[in-house]
Formats: C-alpha cells, structure tokens, sequence
C-alpha cells in the first residue's frame, strides 16, 4: 500500500512542477504571437501600399523596433515611473505575486 502511496505521491509532485515549467513557456509563445499577428495585420496594409507587395519577415522586424523603442522609454525617468506602477499593479494579481518577483530578479541580473 505504501508503494502506491509513494508512486501517487511521486507523479503528483513530477506532474506539478512539469505544469508550472510549461504554462509559462506556453503563455509567452501565445503573448509573443498575438504580438506578431497584431504587428503584421496592422502594418502590412502600409507595407503593401510602400512596397506594391506583402514583404515576408517585416512585420516581425517592426515588432523587434517597437520593442526596442519601448525599451528606450523605459530606460528614462518617465519610464521609470511607469514601470514601477506596472510592477504595483502586477503584484495585486493574485498568480503574479507568487511568480513575478523571482521573473524581475532573474530579469534584473
């Protein structure tokens, strides 16, 4: 009896950790394409009329700029301010209190 115990046991914890390990990794590829869908479904009508034709590879290297450049204003005083309000208000959020503090550190360092 205590073999299955400790089987049950063993697959509960394997199972958990294999969930909290995916569900990020999956939660940021889905954010990251949504990104790149909205980016390419917005831009492209401009690139076409620029270009005469859909141009493969520029909707992702518009997402790449605009991240850059939110990079560039986070960097400033004005982004300073503005992350630290984005930090208050992700750490109200239930799921994101327990997991965004070690995501800013490793992030950080």
């Amino acid at each position: 009896m205590s073999d299955h115990v400790g089987l049950k046991t063993w697959l509960k914890v394997r199972f958990i950790a294999g969930i909290f390990v995916m569900l990020p990794a999956f939660v940021t590829a889905w954010i990251l394409w949504v990104f790149w869908s909205k980016i390419d479904d917005f831009f492209e009508p401009m690139y076409i009329q620029i270009f005469g034709r859909p141009v493969p590879g520029l909707g992702f290297l518009t997402g790449v700029a605009i991240i850059l450049l939110m990079g560039t204003v986070a960097r400033n005083v004005v982004g300073r301010r503005v992350l630290a309000l984005g930090d208050k208000l992700l750490l109200r959020v239930p799921v994101f209190r327990l997991l965004y503090p070690s995501i800013k550190m490793l992030i950080d360092s």
